[in-house]
């Protein structure tokens, strides 16, 4: 029963990358860093 927990980690890792990848889920995409560089540089770009 303990092999469970390392496969349901690695199966959430595996299926994060996937999304990611494929760009299914884009949390950090062009928009993303587009806003954090405007938010470090203070002003538009």
């Amino acid at each position: 029963m303990w092999a469970w927990w390392p496969a349901m980690g690695w199966g959430i890792g595996i299926i994060s990358h996937g999304l990611s990848a494929f760009e299914v889920l884009n949390f950090f995409g062009p928009e993303w860093e587009k806003k954090q560089i405007e938010k470090r540089l203070g002003r538009k770009l």
